[in-house]
């Protein structure tokens, strides 16, 4: 019986459901998802101005742009060092086997 070994993309998925249910929990805001929420909030109440809509985007994006870039690099890092370790070879893979 071959042996399979489960996708890399594994690894990717998990990183993933973490990065973005870390943003969820926490509450932070993202310039996609908050911006209904105020772009809505702007139209129904006096209260939010045209200002506050333009400072909560700015600061959405500038975190978007600064977590996004670290997240990105994060996981091509683990990607690169992933596939600069040696894997198993065929031998050890049969040994585990046997």
């Amino acid at each position: 019986m071959a042996h399979r070994r489960r996708p890399r993309y594994d690894e990717s998925r998990r990183a993933i459901l973490v990065v973005t249910s870390a943003i969820g929990f926490a509450h932070l805001p993202h310039c996609t998802a908050g911006n209904v929420e105020v772009l809505m909030g702007m139209f129904v109440s006096p209260e939010i101005g045209a200002l506050d809509y333009l400072r909560f985007l700015t600061a959405a994006t500038v975190g978007n742009l600064v977590g996004g870039s670290i997240s990105v690099a994060l996981l091509k890092y683990g990607h690169v060092r992933q596939s600069e370790s040696p894997g198993p070879t065929d031998e050890s893979v049969k040994r585990s086997y046997d």
